[in-house]
């Protein structure tokens, strides 16, 4: 009987897999949107301010703030 129940699986129509696909495709650019201020930050704490003052923020570090890194603990 479960050998049965097992192998009569409810297919899904192509609307429902293209409204899938749409919904991932809308979770992963919020999940982007909403990462996004927390990645500015990190990477304007590891921005020289200068670098900051006249190119912006960016995601990656445009001149790294060498102090930081070079202070003892």
């Amino acid at each position: 009987m479960q050998a049965v129940a097992k192998s009569q699986k409810i297919k899904k129509s192509t609307s429902t897999k293209v409204f899938y696909v749409i919904c991932y495709v809308f979770v992963a650019l919020m999940t982007l949107v909403c990462l996004l201020p927390f990645v500015m930050v990190v990477s304007g704490s590891f921005s020289s301010e200068q670098a900051i003052r006249f190119q912006g923020y960016g995601i990656l570090p445009k001149r790294l703030y060498h102090r930081c890194l070079l202070t003892d603990f």
